[in-house]
């Protein structure tokens, strides 16, 4: 049996307030008994308010007088950037109500609403039509509210899409598409159709997934949005352009006096981030990152001879060299790399890269597991850095160095 929250003297308000909830009203209102049990329709028994609570014993007795239910007020408020989108909130009621039911008057399900710290009942509604509409609060027991509001919803305007191209082909990516008057069913129309990958951010912001892959062309779509049957008047375009076709990086190998072969990857468009290189034809393609245009690996062939070397860039056609080696050289330069959550701010953790082989790297790129990245230079062959997560979790940290391979270690962050 769930305990009384608390117990009054009987003269007061509340006298009892346990799970259920039976409300007992003084028959002569200003005065303390004797009180009649209400329910539904009309009254039930009369009792004095010792047999009200001894009777209700294990549910809940409330004690009202004068002779009242627990009245409560209500008041809705349009968002004017939308003209659709209304908070109501209930408040004035007994703190024994702690549930309450808003009915938006347009046919919709009743909103479920739990009583805050602030002692209000708040829900939030969208109308897709416009027009009057008598909004009702339902508490779990007293009288309910009523509200008239009148809906003259406003379309959304469209400002502008970042970013606002991408060539057939490329990865997936989300665009951010800025405006007013969105709301959260405010629906992204993308090429003229309705676009459910579309989010709500905030009345000025939402966000839209695109996948270049699958365009079958260069073309331009035509980003838009509505409010229910409101569309906006403006809209933003976003272009596919051509897929890269001729030659966009190039490749220069050299082989130094210990035997490794060094490549140098120059992207000669720009904008692209990775090339995947393949030393010979039976091994595997490794990745390495541009930075400031620039790819830079080193390998060691386990044997001198010929050997085809491919370059496969981001964009563009593949870069395959033939190139003869010398006697066998030592193994890639070699990282370490120590991840350690920080003792005195859980959330934070210290990476150290250490350059095991010694003044062979310069940086390294850092990927913190969560899509972050940072370039850390190293100094007296070490690169440092401390990085703060927003959330816990276990993560995977890898360091990417310019010659040798990738280094990963998992951390868990607790808070």
């Amino acid at each position: 049996m769930k305990q009384p929250r608390f117990t009054a003297p009987i003269e007061d308000t509340l006298v009892l307030i346990t799970k259920q909830v039976v409300i007992y009203s003084a028959i002569t209102p200003g005065r303390p008994g004797p009180y009649e049990r209400m329910g539904n329709v009309g009254s039930q028994e009369h009792v004095s308010a010792e047999e009200a609570t001894r009777l209700e014993s294990g549910r809940a007795a409330v004690i009202i007088d004068p002779g009242g239910l627990p009245q409560i007020m209500l008041v809705v408020v349009v968002d004017p950037t939308s003209g659709n989108y209304v908070t109501a909130t209930g408040s004035g009621g007994h703190s024994a109500i702690e549930t309450a039911f808003f009915d938006f008057g347009d046919g919709s399900p009743l909103e479920r609403a739990d009583l805050n710290p602030d002692l209000q009942f708040v829900a939030r509604h969208v109308y897709d039509v416009n027009g009057t509409y008598i909004v009702t609060v339902h508490p779990e027991f007293g009288n309910p509210a009523s509200a008239q509001v009148s809906i003259v919803g406003l379309a959304p305007s469209i400002t502008s899409i970042t970013p606002n191209t991408a060539r057939v082909g490329d990865e997936q990516l989300t665009a951010v598409i800025v405006g007013s008057g969105f709301n959260p069913k405010t629906m992204v129309v993308w090429n003229n159709s309705d676009e459910p990958s579309g989010e709500f951010v905030s009345p000025t912001e939402m966000t839209v997934g695109i996948d270049p892959g699958t365009a079958s062309g260069p073309f331009t779509v035509p980003v838009s949005a509505r409010n229910g049957s409101l569309v906006a008047s403006t809209h933003a375009d976003f272009s596919f352009t051509e897929p890269i076709v001729e030659e966009t990086v190039t490749v220069a190998l050299v082989e130094n006096p210990t035997g490794t072969v060094n490549a140098t990857i120059t992207d000669i468009l720009g904008g692209q981030t990775y090339a995947d290189i393949q030393w010979g034809s039976l091994e595997p393609y490794v990745r390495v990152n541009f930075v400031a245009g620039v790819a830079l690996v080193s390998h060691a062939f386990p044997f001198a001879g010929v050997h085809v070397i491919t370059v496969a860039p981001q964009h563009g056609p593949l870069n395959a060299q033939y190139f003869t080696t010398g006697a066998p050289g030592p193994l890639p330069p070699v990282i370490s790399l120590s991840a350690i959550p920080n003792a005195a701010s859980p959330m934070r953790v210290d990476v150290v890269v250490t350059d095991v082989t010694g003044n062979t790297q310069t940086s390294v790129r850092v990927d913190y597991g969560n899509g972050t990245h940072r370039n850390l230079g190293f100094v007296n062959n070490k690169a440092v850095d401390q990085y703060k997560y927003n959330n816990t979790g276990t993560y995977t940290i890898t360091a990417d160095p310019q010659y040798g391979e990738n280094v990963s270690k998992q951390v868990t962050i607790t808070g």
